[in-house]
């Protein structure tokens, strides 16, 4: 008790002999991880006895930092700060656990320890919009991105701020926009300037925009304003749409990558666990890229084939008028000596170029790839069978004193290891990338950078001390 009242900030820790930790006290301090010194204030200040009165005392979490954080130093002195945030996300988070606790009839036996709850912390301060230092400090905890997203109702937005990739939403939203007004204003031109109606109107838009140009609709030169708008018109269309095209396509693929590996996490997916990955099988890999070549010019088959049976029924042409059209088209060579005359067939031709186009551009861009590939699976090969099926000193001591491990590595870990070879998963994984060349030394010492300064006790990895430490010095 004498410990408790002179020395409050010792006794939380201490304890006093015979007698075990007040349960809230317990609760804020091990289980929640609240900074000793608010501790004392809810407990002896406010004179919260219980957990009970803990969840009961306030009807709302945004009164904690005004009634509780802003009275205990240093934190009162600026809310703003990232310790002062992260306080008062404990301390909120600690709220919400009381009465989840009362809910459930029982107190939490500490089965969710302090550094789950800081991932749950660290996750509201960027939810809530702390700033860089917060963002910065996520890299002090323990947490995997599930405890991260765990801690907020938008597990998008904190997947996007924790991972740092994700494409800004308002650059999203910006391109569709862009794209919406472009068409927009071509549209106008289309029926108020030059007459066309709804349909010639958009077939103009997306031969102009595709590159295409049959010629058979293009803007009047009758006048300076229309050859002047149209030669503006159509360079702001192509990079406006390779711009923004690529935004949307990437934004799209990221959400869709997101959702398939949650959904695999879901369902725990066998593929995602390392232990039972098959092993590296160059032919098998070799024969999957020309497969994949037979899939591409099949898609490119498919298209024509639908082009082809669809204008013939549209157009009374013959087949290898109808298949030269269809070439020409997914081409964007358009010529223009064979065209549609028919609304139908225009507006098949309007999804025929965006469709056709793409899959065009994007079975060739795999066809060329392919001898890049198949370069990199033999240097995958390679690699991988670098140390064979077994390991021995020499080979030990060979990887430890390689360029891409010593450059890798901290000054201790070099000295260590000279005494006694050795390397880590972690280490080993890097060296493997950096030898198949899917990452370079540049983005890697980038990354040591950040985790040396981090790293405030220089012991090589990230604990709770480089977390103390860290917010001592902000």
């Amino acid at each position: 008790q004498v410990c408790g009242q002179y020395f409050p900030l010792l006794g939380w820790k201490i304890g006093t002999v015979g007698m075990a930790m007040p349960q809230l006290s317990q609760f804020l301090c091990n289980q929640s991880n609240v900074d000793p010194k608010i501790v004392d204030f809810v407990v002896q200040d406010l004179q919260v006895k219980s957990i009970a009165d803990f969840a009961a005392r306030w009807e709302s979490e945004k009164q904690f930092g005004e009634e509780v954080v802003a009275h205990v130093e240093p934190f009162k002195s600026n809310l703003s700060k990232p310790p002062a945030k992260l306080q008062l996300a404990r301390v909120r988070r600690a709220w919400h656990r009381a009465q989840g606790v009362l809910a459930q009839g029982a107190v939490d036996g500490g089965k969710s320890g302090p550094h789950q709850l800081d991932g749950i912390v660290l996750a509201e301060m960027l939810h809530e919009g702390a700033d860089n230092d917060a963002q910065s400090a996520l890299l002090l905890f323990d947490t995997s991105p599930n405890e991260v997203a765990d801690g907020v109702e938008d597990e998008e937005q904190i997947m996007e701020a924790a991972e740092g990739h994700a494409s800004p939403k308002w650059l999203f939203r910006f391109s569709c926009l862009g794209l919406l007004l472009y068409w927009c204003t071509g549209y106008a031109y289309g029926k108020y300037r030059a007459g066309w109606d709804i349909i010639d109107s958009f077939y103009f838009l997306v031969v102009t925009v595709s590159t295409v140009g049959y010629g058979d609709f293009a803007f009047a030169l009758d006048h300076d304003f229309d050859k002047i708008f149209g030669g503006l018109y159509v360079f702001f269309g192509v990079v406006l749409i390779g711009v923004a095209a690529g935004i949307i396509i990437h934004t799209l693929e990221e959400k869709a990558e997101a959702k398939l590996n949650r959904l695999r996490e879901h369902h725990h997916d066998s593929d995602l666990d390392f232990g039972h990955q098959p092993a590296f099988n160059l032919k098998q890999e070799t024969r999957g890229v020309f497969l994949d070549i037979l899939w591409n010019f099949a898609m490119i088959g498919i298209t024509l084939a639908i082009g082809i049976a669809v204008m013939l029924q549209l157009e009374d042409w013959s087949f290898s008028d109808a298949f030269y059209f269809c070439m020409i088209t997914i081409t964007t060579v358009g010529y223009g000596d064979i065209l549609p005359t028919h609304h139908n067939a225009k507006i098949f031709v309007i999804f025929y170029i965006l469709f056709g186009f793409g899959v065009l551009a994007n079975s060739l861009s795999a066809i060329g790839a392919v001898p890049f590939r198949i370069q990199q699976l033999r240097k995958l090969d390679k690699s991988l069978s670098l140390l064979g099926e077994s390991l021995d000193a020499k080979h030990l001591s060979a990887v430890c004193s390689c360029k891409e491990v010593s450059q890798i590595r901290s000054l201790a870990q070099i000295a260590k290891s000279q005494k006694a070879p050795y390397i880590d998963r972690s280490e080993f994984v890097l060296w493997q990338l950096l030898k198949q060349e899917k990452v370079q030394m540049d983005d890697i010492q980038r990354c040591l950078q950040v985790f040396d300064k981090l790293d405030c006790d220089n012991s090589g990895s990230l604990d709770q001390t480089d977390i103390d430490l860290f917010l001592s010095q902000r």
